[in-house]
């Protein structure tokens, strides 16, 4: 079995058209054994997929992408951020340490369109569709 790391680029003009499905908590697209898991949307158009990730406060260094039959995996770690110490929570909400979030796509994608940016804690994720070849007849001849 192999895996595909996946580079992040700067721009990407991929995916421009596109619509955005819900997905429920129930669904194949949160399985996960890490320590915690990122809000996440799948968006799909004809032609693209635009997987859209909330890791605020995550640095890119700190995140890998990896996508393999059909399966996107999003794993990493998001550091704490005061110094390390004895520290006692008035209110706590923020999920540190290790996450992973590993996302079933109903198609395959094309892996070299496959485009990764992460801007002010989001990270986006555009690929296309792996189009479907007709079948051709072959005449004996």
């Amino acid at each position: 079995m192999s895996a595909i790391k996946i580079n992040f680029k700067k721009n990407s003009q991929l995916c421009n058209e596109h619509y955005c499905y819900f997905v429920p908590v129930n669904s194949p697209f949160h399985l996960s054994h890490k320590s915690w898991s990122p809000h996440t949307d799948i968006c799909i158009s004809n032609d693209c997929v635009n997987i859209i990730s909330d890791l605020s406060g995550v640095a890119i260094n700190d995140i890998s992408i990896t996508y393999n039959k059909n399966f996107f995996v999003i794993s990493g770690y998001r550091k704490f951020p005061l110094s390390e110490g004895e520290n006692i929570f008035y209110q706590k909400e923020i999920s540190y340490g290790d996450f992973e979030k590993k996302l079933k796509l109903p198609f395959p994608v094309d892996t070299d369109t496959i485009e990764a940016t992460l801007k002010n804690g989001i990270l986006i994720i555009k690929a296309r569709k792996l189009q479907k070849k007709e079948p051709v007849k072959i005449i004996i001849g």
